[in-house]
């Protein structure tokens, strides 16, 4: 194997959002787009981001044949249709474009066995796929203790902490402990955990704060770790670790 081949580096698929709003700052102009913390924790973590548009569906299985892992972001609300539920009013904006081809990605990404790290509402969204429900809104949440899961309600800054959570895995618990604080940006949280998929850190009031499923490899976060790693070293290390545990041969 040649030099140039023995370098090339992972590449990491992220499926970018649209705004539709005529932005004034870019002429007006619809965008498409991600997180800046998306790309740089790839690149941190030594592979090759690859923005993904949203497109038809029907082009999902060419797009993964580009890439050899995926990660799905924060975004919009999941529409509750995909659950078996009703609107509530408390249901923040939905993309029925964005579900449908993130559900086909997602889709032919376990098809072709790669792996996929997701994010908050691409957690969500990869519960749904399994089976799993949502909340519509962190209000609906029963219980007695109540935790503020959109800390931008508290005005407090993306990267920073808010609350406290338990890890439940050991794997998760070899980089973040038995408990830690993580940021916060989300109303919707899961309900009922989708067939398959295994809780590895939860929240003081019962909201999963992250899931896995090793034989699909996926790795699901509902905090964000691409903002707050850059407060913590440790989130910049769980993108490291799924890259290690998924490239070991090719990174």
């Amino acid at each position: 194997m040649s030099e140039a081949l023995s370098m090339k580096k992972v590449r990491i698929g992220i499926v970018a959002n649209r705004f539709l709003k005529k932005e004034p700052a870019f002429a007006n102009e619809e965008l498409t787009y991600t997180m800046q913390g998306n790309v740089a924790a790839v690149i941190e973590s030594g592979a090759l981001p690859i923005l993904i548009p949203i497109t038809d569906p029907g082009d999902a299985t060419q797009y993964l044949s580009q890439v050899d892992g995926l990660i799905l972001p924060g975004g919009q609300d999941v529409q509750p249709k995909l659950y078996g539920e009703p609107e509530s009013d408390l249901l923040g904006v939905t993309s029925a474009s964005r579900d449908s081809f993130e559900l086909k990605v997602i889709e032919i990404a376990i098809q072709q066995k790669k792996p996929i790290f997701a994010i908050c509402r691409g957690a969500q969204l990869v519960n749904v796929y399994f089976g799993g429900t949502l909340y519509q809104d962190e209000s609906l949440i029963k219980g007695k203790v109540r935790i503020e899961h959109d800390q931008t309600r508290l005005a407090i800054k993306n990267e920073i902490p808010s609350h406290m959570i338990k890890i439940v895995d050991e794997e998760l618990q070899s980089v973040l402990g038995n408990s830690t604080k993580v940021n916060s940006l989300h109303h919707q949280a899961i309900k009922k955990i989708g067939k398959g998929l295994t809780i590895t850190a939860v929240a003081a009031d019962g909201v999963v704060e992250a899931f896995k499923n090793d034989s699909q490899k996926i790795t699901a976060y509902q905090w964000h770790p691409e903002m707050q790693q850059r407060s913590d070293a440790r989130m910049l290390q769980l993108f490291k670790i799924f890259l290690q545990k998924n490239f070991t041969e090719t990174s």
